[in-house]
């Protein structure tokens, strides 16, 4: 019985991933979940055992954002225009402001967006952000 090596590329791409994902501040379950995905695909994909398709590649890109393009070496697509890529002035400081308006604690609001207390202290401080999925639920939870 012979064990093949994940192919080196491929390693390196599911390195990237993990990478941006952990940047956005997510679980495997979390991306899995917000994708749709089978059980194992994010961590198949992490370990370079299979690339993702297209459709889920260009999935991820919309969930992670520039920065997995970025990692991939592909951040000349969103230069071009291809992904909105500039930052929102004040963003992190707007979604404090109406977390607090709202009476609402980080861990509260990040049970309720089903991510980590530390994704929305990320956004807050303005060290990332929000998935554009994420925004739409914030708007709709903080009445932005």
């Amino acid at each position: 019985m012979s064990s093949t090596r994940p192919d080196p590329e491929l390693e390196r791409i599911g390195r990237q991933i993990r990478r941006a994902r952990e940047i956005a501040g997510l679980t495997q379950a979390e991306v899995r979940d917000q994708l749709g995905l089978g059980y194992a695909t994010v961590s198949q994909w992490e370990c370079g055992r299979q690339p993702p398709t297209l459709r889920n590649f260009l999935a991820l890109v919309r969930l992670l954002g520039p920065p997995l393009l970025e990692l991939l070496g592909l951040d000349g697509l969103a230069s071009a225009g291809h992904m909105d890529e500039r930052p929102v002035a004040g963003l992190g400081e707007t979604i404090r402001a109406a977390r607090m308006r709202a009476g609402m604690s980080q861990q509260k609001l990040a049970d309720q967006l089903r991510v980590k207390q530390s994704t929305v202290s990320q956004w807050e401080r303005g060290a990332i952000r929000p998935t554009s999925e994420n925004l739409r639920r914030l708007r709709g939870l903080l009445n932005l």
